[in-house]
């Protein structure tokens, strides 16, 4: 048998096998739900208490495209003084290192670009996020099910994601937060709309990211569907 993380896997690499099927990962839901907010957290970060927080979480390599990102939040930064964009992820990579090294002096993004490092707890900076961004390049390796997206589901943050495999299979009830992938101005355009709603909107939003997850991708029914794969096999 094969088992298939996203549904363009399963259209191109094994259109007409019947032994190919189609199982998502799944979360630990519980894990990510958000919680209440560390107070310190911002402060350990020197993000101020009064600030509204972009996150994108990622192994940063090329293919993540999280320069496409910057770029898009750099066009709004001017306009929107109160927004922070934080990158976590392991900061020493080659990558990781000249993104830092061309945006984090930049004048227009002084105070607002914040690099985490690869951090333990995740679930703590989702925590005082308002949006997630995924902005995956459609080359290379590309994504199989990201799973960094069903996290921040799970928190219930408002997700914005590139229009790829997997990608746009978790986010096949929600196209219209899905961006051209590598299109700077497109994802600028979203940010800037939900960048300009209240805190209480986008948390409203958020929830219907996280309702989503929990009836879609709860690991229970990743688990669920493998059990009764395995025992057609057998």
């Amino acid at each position: 048998g094969i088992i298939c993380q996203n549904l363009d896997m399963l259209k191109e690499f094994f259109p007409r096998w019947g032994k190919a099927k189609l199982i998502s990962i799944g979360v630990d839901i519980n894990e990510y739900k958000k919680q209440p907010i560390n107070n310190k957290l911002k402060k350990n970060w020197g993000i101020p208490e009064e600030s509204r927080i972009i996150i994108s979480v990622s192994n940063l390599i090329p293919v993540k495209g999280i320069e496409k990102l910057i770029q898009a939040f750099e066009l709004l930064a001017s306009d929107f003084n109160d927004w922070i964009l934080m990158i976590v992820g392991d900061d020493t990579t080659e990558y990781a290192i000249k993104l830092k090294k061309e945006y984090s002096q930049k004048v227009s993004l002084k105070d607002k670009l914040v690099f985490t490092g690869k951090q333990q707890n995740v679930r703590e900076l989702l925590d005082i996020a308002e949006i997630y961004v995924q902005p995956t390049l459609d080359k290379g390796r590309k994504e199989g099910a990201p799973i960094a997206v069903q996290e921040a589901m799970a928190n219930g943050k408002l997700i914005l994601g590139s229009n790829i495999p997997g990608i746009r299979d978790q986010l096949r009830e929600f196209p219209d937060y899905l961006f051209k992938s590598g299109d700077v101005m497109d994802l600028c355009k979203k940010l800037e709309g939900f960048m300009s709603n209240t805190t209480s909107k986008n948390y409203n939003i958020g929830k219907y990211f996280s309702d989503y997850v929990c009836k879609t991708y709860d690991i229970s029914i990743e688990k669920m569907k493998l059990k009764a794969y395995y025992q057609n096999i057998l």
